[in-house]
């Protein structure tokens, strides 16, 4: 949206409002890039201390492992 303004401006030749406009817009962009690759590195962190854990009754004995140890889906 705030594109269609920033070439609104060009057009009726407020180069000084386009510009402002444009570089907020870039700040804004590059802003919320930084987040996003902040916010998925810390969720990759967290998941990477995450142990998920089952407990499951194998040969009449109830034993707690891994989900690495488990089956996904059952044919």
């Amino acid at each position: 949206m705030l594109e269609v303004t920033v070439l609104l401006e060009i057009l009726v030749h407020k180069l000084e409002e386009a510009i402002i406009i444009g570089v907020l817009l870039s700040f804004n962009s590059v802003l919320s890039f930084v987040q996003e690759n902040q916010a998925n590195r810390a969720l990759t962190l967290l998941r990477s201390r995450l142990w998920v854990q089952a407990r499951v009754l194998r040969d009449d004995r109830w034993q707690l492992i891994t989900s690495s140890g488990t089956i996904s889906s059952a044919a």
